[in-house]
């Protein structure tokens, strides 16, 4: 999201996504490809892919693996 972008914009946009992402039909697509919708926030996304980095960068390390 844009710095300074407008609180409403931000609410509407929240909800558009949170209407689309709990859809029967999205649900059902998203599932067939072995995933699971999840409706976070952006804390709880930000939350979650500083984790999931800590986590892949220990794997990556312990891999040994290099950029070439």
């Amino acid at each position: 999201m844009p710095a300074r972008t407008p609180e409403a914009i931000i609410a509407r946009l929240k909800r558009t996504v949170r209407d689309v992402i709990s859809a029967p039909d999205f649900v059902a697509w998203v599932e067939e490809l072995g995933l699971t919708p999840m409706g976070q926030g952006p804390a709880e996304a930000r939350a979650m892919l500083a984790k999931d980095l800590v986590t892949w960068a220990e794997v990556v390390r312990r891999a040994g693996a290099r950029v070439d």
